[in-house]
């Protein structure tokens, strides 16, 4: 008879490892160690960052067309790059920024041509900071994408493209039309090219890598500005497909499986209920059309319901978004069909705009932080979590007063709403990044929509500060189309005709 044998522990604790036992890689402390009484700690060896030897062979997939914009990403057999422990730090207030611990590592990546170290260290420093809401939140996203990338060349362009975007519209501010130069045009380009080839491998890619990629290229358009048909959206829809068959976010809590399903989870949650929300086209048509709206909803389990500092706003609000655009997409199939009977009745939306509006009202001011995340939020961040996130509730109560209810602009409780918006958004500090003043775009666009006499001139000013800070593309589209808005004298109350025409697929992001 064959004897069992106790499987290796692959992602034990330091002490385990070094006594070789079993882990039962409980976090913060396993069994063992509360057992002993020790300290225990999870470091984690980033081999990404040695020059990969498949990348040899994935050389012959790159983009050629773009040569002279983009050097040949060719690492020397032998070569080889320092590793880097990663053990996460107690406190995340009082740590060395990333920027610093990771300088000296791409530095040492000579197989990687000079521009694209610039880049990869731009990423690092500067971009990144435009995505992510707090310093913890981009070490994180560093520690897993610019590893990842180094192995997977269509998340490296990708990443790379994100950041020259930024540093372009830093260095030379906007373009006219929105266009991209031709550098970042490049870039997407050969991206994409090779995410159509590693779709295809039936093994080596890791899915969660393909997904980072399609996160980082859905990103990089929607900061552009550009908002095409077709563009940042199509990135969207090849996500739904992708995690269809990965699972990543079927029943399982984005932090439960790993960093890079905390990353695509977190991502993916936030983009599906602000496009439900905030876009002319919503969700996906063929879902929509098919099986109407309201299939798509899924209901947040309680112990997953907190202020996710990813979003700077309550995970409650990603299922009541996608209520409301259901309950106002009802709404407008039901005055288009006036005079023929359907379902639901008006009785009925109304009777939902109730329970919306109460629901919402009752969130505001009970949204709690997860324990992990206090330890790394001074008082005054938390603060400013708070107040961000008090804007995307007032948000959620705009759209259900103005679409689903029909209520007109110069209500009270509209107003109140986009005042208090207003009032919160001058409670958060500007910062060029790593801070809720990142994701004040949606909030402080429904506001402007909304807004009547001085409060348009403080959401211009406001905005106009949140560009000049962040130099985001997309703040200055979002600004566009509020000015246009504001200039028009008839008086027309329709949401879907602010976002633009059949070719502008614009997300206030």
């Amino acid at each position: 008879m064959r004897q069992n044998t106790v499987q290796r522990s692959h992602h034990g604790c330091a002490r385990c490892k070094r006594r070789r036992q079993k882990c039962d890689e409980l976090r913060p402390g396993c069994g063992r160690c509360m057992e002993a009484g020790s300290e225990c700690s999870y470091a984690k060896t980033l081999k990404w960052l040695v020059a990969p030897r498949s990348v040899g062979k994935k050389k012959k997939e790159l983009n050629t067309e773009h040569s002279e914009a983009i050097a040949p990403i060719t690492p020397g057999a032998t070569e080889t790059g320092p590793l880097i422990c990663l053990n996460p730090p107690r406190q995340g207030y009082g740590v060395a920024p990333i920027g610093t611990m990771l300088s000296k590592e791409i530095d040492a990546l000579s197989w990687l041509p000079l521009s694209s170290r610039s880049l990869l260290h731009h990423f690092v420093n500067k971009a990144s900071h435009i995505t992510a809401c707090h310093a913890h939140i981009q070490t994180r996203i560093c520690r897993l994408i610019v590893p990842m990338a180094l192995q997977t060349p269509s998340l490296l362009y990708a990443t790379m493209a994100l950041s020259a975007l930024h540093r372009s519209t830093l260095i030379d501010g906007m373009p006219m039309n929105f266009d991209l130069d031709e550098l970042v045009s490049s870039f997407m380009a050969s991206s994409l090219q090779n995410l159509r080839h590693e779709l295809q491998a039936k093994e080596g890619v890791s899915k969660y890598a393909l997904l980072a990629t399609i996160r980082t290229l859905c990103v990089c358009e929607i900061h552009s500005g550009r908002a095409d048909a077709r563009s940042w959206r199509v990135h969207v829809e090849g996500a739904i497909a992708l995690l269809g068959t990965t699972r990543a976010i079927s029943g399982v809590g984005p932090v439960d499986d790993g960093e890079s399903q905390w990353l695509i989870g977190s991502w993916y949650a936030s983009i599906e209920s602000l496009m439900a929300l905030t876009t002319r086209r919503g969700l996906p048509g063929p879902q929509i059309d098919q099986l109407g709206p309201r299939v798509l909803l899924r209901e947040t389990q309680a112990e997953n319901r907190y202020l996710d500092i990813y979003s700077a706003y309550s995970t409650d609000l990603n299922d009541t978004f996608k209520r409301i655009r259901a309950a106002a997409w009802e709404r407008q199939q039901l005055n288009a069909n006036a005079d023929i009977t359907i379902e639901p009745s008006n009785r009925d939306l109304d009777e939902e705009a109730d329970r919306l509006e109460s629901s919402i009202r009752a969130m505001i001011g009970n949204s709690s932080f997860r324990p992990n995340d206090l330890q790394v939020l001074s008082q005054h961040e938390a603060q400013q979590f708070q107040a961000c996130n008090e804007t995307y509730y007032h948000t959620a109560l705009i759209h259900v007063l103005r679409r689903v209810r029909q209520l007109p602009r110069s209500d009270l409780r509209v107003q109140a709403s986009v005042k208090r918006i207003i009032e919160c958004c001058l409670q958060i500090t500007p910062a060029d990044g790593l801070s809720p003043w990142v994701m004040l775009t949606t909030p402080l666009f429904t506001a402007g929509c909304e807004a009547l006499g001085e409060d348009r001139a403080m959401v211009r000013q406001l905005l106009q500060s949140m560009y000049d800070s962040l130099r985001i593309r997309n703040i200055q589209r979002s600004l566009g189309i509020l000015e246009t808005s504001w200039s028009n004298t008839e008086d027309n109350d329709d949401w879907d005709s602010l976002l633009g025409q059949d070719d502008i697929d614009f997300i206030p992001y």
